[in-house]
């Protein structure tokens, strides 16, 4: 097997993965969602755009998952209650490639938390606090174009309705808020 390895000892199962230095893949902490996902069902294409959105553009290559998935990654069984859990928390839409950074940052975390739930060392810790900050930079953004799109309204009020009635509309949005349930004080 040249410097491919199965995990565990000489007498591992037939269909345990193996471990080969040189792929970037055996290699990544990331590597037992990757191959859930693989062993789910998920294609290689969707997968790579997954782990490359959080990870960096073109951290995997169409090489990397393909030899990979090839000739390292196991045989899921159905048997394997840990494998079913994995294959189910971790699986996204098989268009996950069209989902929005956020979409995809809001998976990686909550697989890596129930991931951990399950006592499976999927993640780092610093694996975990990228998705979080990456999801606090997503709601700045959000928060960001939210006052821009309520300037860019007020401005369009600002310019259709008369000067005059600027106090009762201010009134009307004072009433609103007050009105408004899920609103903080």
């Amino acid at each position: 097997m040249g410097s491919e390895q199965r995990n565990g000892d000489a007498g591992s199962r037939p269909d345990a993965p193996i471990s080969q230095p040189r792929c970037k893949v055996c290699t990544s902490p990331h590597r037992p969602q990757i191959d859930a996902l693989l062993q789910a069902g998920q294609t290689q294409a969707s997968v790579r755009a997954q782990f490359n959105t959080l990870l960096g553009h073109k951290y995997f290559t169409r090489n990397n998952l393909s030899l990979h998935a090839r000739k390292h990654l196991a045989a899921a069984s159905p048997d394997d209650p840990v494998a079913v859990a994995l294959a189910t928390r971790f699986a996204l839409p098989a268009d996950a490639a069209d989902l929005s950074p956020h979409a995809v940052a809001s998976a990686i975390l909550r697989a890596g938390l129930q991931a951990l739930q399950l006592g499976l060392s999927v993640p780092t810790p610093r694996d975990l606090l990228a998705a979080a900050k990456e999801l606090e930079t997503l709601q700045q953004n959000t928060i960001q174009q939210m006052l821009a799109e309520f300037k860019a309204f007020s401005a369009a009020v600002k310019t259709v309705v008369p000067e005059k009635d600027y106090a009762r509309i201010y009134d009307a949005f004072e009433r609103q808020l007050e009105a408004a349930p899920n609103l903080p004080a």
